[in-house]
């Protein structure tokens, strides 16, 4: 029994995997849980010295806090690390969230690196988020080390890209 669940497993990361490529994805990996760096003082980059903060409803003030995040974070067993283009991570998360869900993973939730950039303004801050079904929250602003996360998954990326050079976003899709 355990066998064909962990083929099914296999079969369901590769079919995912393939998804993610086919989305403009340059980095796919399948992580475990505990490959997944949680960390509360993430949320301190984005109070002091984001510009995002307070402007945005899928960055603090307006997201879940951490503490509220990491027992549900506990709920999941796996999760998708893709890397792509600043421009393509938000849609490749909310297709590949999509995709899971469709293959039976009812709770598949995807988060990505940075504040959301769907809208030139977010709503004001007594407003309900206006593309509440593509926008998707800061992995930082609910407690994930994105740099630790992406060491633990065996990804070497030691420096930040300069403004002068082109740079990628991660994105964390969780699977049940």
């Amino acid at each position: 029994m355990f066998s064909s669940i962990k083929k099914m497993l296999n079969d369901d990361i590769q079919k995912l995997s393939d998804f993610a490529r086919e989305n403009k994805c340059i980095t796919v990996i399948f992580v475990t849980r505990n490959q997944i760096a949680a960390d509360i003082r993430t949320v301190l980059k984005c109070y002091y010295g984001c510009p995002s903060f307070g402007t945005n409803k899928m960055c603090p003030p307006y997201t879940i806090s951490p503490e509220r995040f990491f027992p549900i974070l506990k709920k999941y067993k796996y999760g998708l690390l893709v890397e792509t283009s600043a421009s393509d991570i938000n849609q490749a998360v909310v297709r590949i969230e999509k995709e899971a869900i469709k293959m039976g993973y009812l709770f598949a939730f995807g988060m990505r690196g940075g504040a959301c950039p769907l809208c030139p303004s977010c709503t004001l801050p007594n407003e309900l988020c206006c593309k509440p079904v593509e926008a998707r929250p800061s992995m930082e602003a609910l407690g994930i080390d994105v740099f630790k996360t992406v060491k633990n998954a065996g990804i070497n990326k030691n420096k930040l890209a300069s403004l002068n050079e082109d740079f990628t976003f991660f994105g964390l899709i969780l699977i049940d």
